[in-house]
């Protein structure tokens, strides 16, 4: 059960969760770039940045990669 936040109070955080984990990049051979990054204990939890000179595209996929989420970040006003 999670607690409710009085308002103006940050969200409470879920019960059970011990630790944060990181996104780290797929082993590679030194003559190739990785690309992509996965959940260090989820491998199939991924994210991939793409960018141009106006935007950067976050592309991150589900708990269980069967679909995406992309977040469109202007470069000139964030």
């Amino acid at each position: 059960m999670t607690r409710q936040s009085a308002a103006g109070e940050p969200p409470a955080r879920p019960h059970g969760r011990s630790r944060w984990t990181s996104f780290v990049a797929d082993a590679t051979t030194p003559d190739k770039v990785s690309r992509g990054l996965h959940e260090a204990s989820n491998p199939g939890h991924r994210l991939r940045v793409e960018h141009d000179q106006h935007t950067l595209l976050i592309h991150l996929s589900d708990e269980d990669s069967h679909g995406w989420t992309t977040i469109a970040v202007d470069r000139g006003t964030r």
